[in-house]
């Protein structure tokens, strides 16, 4: 495995680890749209760089 995929496989694990501390509490503050964004940026350009350099 190339480290694009593995910084993709530990940011994911990372974000569900989140969602399973925060689990059933209340979320108190807004979605944020550019968050979002940026973060979907940088998962698209690792699976990208992860397909082009190869598993």
């Amino acid at each position: 495995m190339n480290w694009y995929f593995i910084t993709l496989l530990a940011l994911y694990c990372i974000s569900v680890g989140v969602k399973l501390a925060k689990h059933g509490q209340p979320r108190e503050n807004n979605h944020n749209f550019w968050a979002a964004a940026i973060s979907m940026a940088i998962n698209l350009w690792l699976v990208i760089r992860a397909i082009k350099t190869g598993f």
